[in-house]
């Protein structure tokens, strides 16, 4: 069985892929912020156990449907935390998902500034995008 791991940077239409597309393959075991999505990496008081989220990825995947032929993985918070973090979040996932292969859906930094200016101005965000 194939494993995906979707990272999805932020204003790059992640959202709309795990709504609208992920879970529309039939094939496909989604697990995602809209979809099922297992605690594969818990934070305990010694750290981040990457053995014990290989057991619960292991323990999903067998019991995938027999039609089942990938398991995609979809998180925003693997690419959007805070820089800082983001290096060891990647290690972590890199350990947890050895043999998976990587989706990473970008889009051009002009168009991102456009969608951050709307999403605030749907909030409330009043300023003109100038100077936004």
């Amino acid at each position: 069985m194939k494993t995906v791991l979707h990272i999805g940077c932020e204003r790059t239409g992640t959202t709309s892929l795990q709504q609208q597309v992920f879970n529309d393959f039939d094939s496909v075991l989604y697990l995602g912020r809209h979809g099922y999505r297992p605690r594969l990496l818990q934070y305990t008081s010694t750290g981040i156990n990457i053995s014990d989220g290989k057991e619960r990825l292991n323990a999903v995947i067998k019991n995938a449907d027999d039609e089942i032929d990938t398991v995609l993985y979809s998180h925003e918070a693997i690419s959007a935390s805070h820089l800082s973090e983001q290096k060891e979040i990647a290690k972590r996932y890199k350990r947890l998902f050895t043999d998976a292969e990587i989706l990473i859906t970008v889009r051009r930094q002009q168009d991102i500034s456009v969608s951050r200016y709307f999403h605030r101005a749907v909030s409330g965000y009043e300023e003109d995008f100038k100077d936004y």
